[in-house]
């Protein structure tokens, strides 16, 4: 029995040596943004601050984000396949923003035959439509980055109100 264990333990842990090498390899999209400039779509590919799981050092987490000008959505994820040395991950999508430009240019269709026919991206995500840049929604600072003494614990009743 002890064997068995001990068996289980190295190969378990041997399997997940390899795990670390596939995350600083990958890179997760949290968010798509969609719009139209002039007769071109710009595509906008949120990263999640998280990608870098196995950093050591003390560095804020950095949300970042890049565009990509494209003809169709197709077109603008082998860009980013071919512009970008890490395999691109779409599965933890979560929201795709839409802007107005993209809707009034009636290219909604186009997304939805995308979705239709392509495998990299799951259903499950919400979808947006916002008259702000995209780049100006991108632009955020995470909460992540915010120290947790920044925050204060108070009870309801103890906060006065002011009319």
């Amino acid at each position: 029995m002890k064997k068995i264990i001990l068996f289980l333990t190295l190969i378990i842990s041997f399997s997940l040596m390899s795990c670390d090498e596939k995350l600083n390899t990958s890179l997760y999209i949290s968010s798509i943004g969609l719009e139209m400039k002039e007769d071109s779509l710009m595509m906008y590919f949120l990263c999640n601050p998280l990608t870098d799981i196995t950093r050591t050092d003390d560095s804020e987490l950095k949300t970042e984000y890049f565009k990509i000008e494209a003809n169709s959505i197709s077109e603008g994820i082998s860009k980013v396949k071919e512009t970008i040395p890490f395999e691109i991950n779409f599965m933890h999508l979560q929201t795709v923003i839409f802007h107005k430009s993209f809707v009034e240019a009636k290219k909604l269709s186009m997304f939805l035959n995308f979705m239709r026919d392509s495998r990299i991206i799951t259903y499950n995500f919400y979808c947006f439509i916002t008259e702000e840049s995209i780049e100006d929604i991108y632009d955020y600072e995470s909460p992540d980055t915010i120290s947790f003494q920044h925050s204060l614990l108070a009870s309801p009743s103890t906060v006065d109100y002011f009319e």
